[in-house]
């Protein structure tokens, strides 16, 4: 069968402040025993202040993790683990163009970047070089904040996925969002996971679940209603219910960087010190 993440796009810009979307992406594309793309996605690498590296290591990470042998060869990484690694440098291209043609020749089941948490003046989040380049992936994509929790553990690379906080509403309807969350816990082997439902506002809106989820209090299903600004109580439930990831499903009328531009999941992207993972409602 084949998992519903198999192929991981790594966006990087090559700082070592995007080690934990790196550990993430090689984590989940591990479970999957698939491909990851890891793709140069900074053009500016001279900018001054910053401290440009050499692409991740990935031998040498999972050599940390007790996943291979120290100094073992290039080719264990596919012979031994069953993982596809390529290492695509875009040059001074422009970021979203290159990632789009790459993409293009080789779509992907996840995009995942670090996230910089940047804010206009306004306190608005703006959108960014990795929410830009969501938009022309046209898949899940999973941001890690660099000044917050990663998913991955730094030194086992075990995945930490036991409270899942999903945001639902009537438009965009929530069941892709949710079902890609069960899709992803299953895959990396948390399926007790605990998935939280938070509506803000009246009522509550029509939401399929999984056949795997069931609600009551033996289930995996907590429904939770709240009022006020939805971004802010979305992070107030995220800290509540000490998530490791939001999922928030996303819906524009031009694609998922319409859907983030000035929208609730923006905001959230731009504050949350949790990864989040916005999936396209269509």
């Amino acid at each position: 069968m084949t998992p519903p993440f198999g192929d991981i796009l790594h966006a990087t810009d090559l700082h070592p402040d995007g080690d934990g979307a790196f550990r993430a992406a090689l984590a989940i594309a591990l479970s999957g025993r698939g491909s990851l793309s890891i793709v140069h996605a900074e053009p500016h690498r001279d900018r001054a202040g910053h401290q440009w590296t050499g692409f991740p290591q990935v031998r040498e990470t999972l050599a940390a993790w007790g996943r291979l042998p120290r100094n073992a060869p290039a080719t264990a990484v596919s012979e031994t683990l069953g993982l596809q690694v390529s290492k695509v440098d875009l040059g001074g291209r422009d970021l979203v163009r290159g990632i789009g043609r790459f993409l293009d020749e080789r779509p992907c089941d996840l995009v995942v970047m670090a996230t910089h948490g940047d804010h206009c003046p306004t306190g608005w989040p703006r959108p960014s070089q990795s929410q830009a380049v969501a938009a022309v992936a046209r898949a899940p994509s999973l941001f890690i904040p660099i000044n917050g929790a990663g998913l991955a553990d730094p030194l086992t690379g075990d995945i930490r996925l036991r409270q899942v906080l999903v945001p639902v509403d009537s438009r965009p309807r929530a069941d892709a969002a949710l079902a890609a969350a069960v899709d992803l816990a299953q895959q990396l082997g948390c399926g007790e996971a605990v998935f939280h439902l938070l509506h803000v506002g009246p009522g509550w809106p029509v939401v399929t679940l999984p056949p795997s989820l069931t609600e009551g209090p033996t289930g995996r299903v907590r429904k939770m209603l709240a009022e006020g600004p939805a971004a802010a109580a979305i992070l107030q439930a995220a800290d509540e219910t000490a998530a490791d990831l939001i999922v928030m499903a996303t819906e524009g009328r031009h694609g998922i960087l319409d859907a983030l531009r000035g929208s609730v999941t923006q905001q959230v992207i731009g504050a949350a010190r949790r990864p989040v993972l916005a999936v396209p409602a269509r």
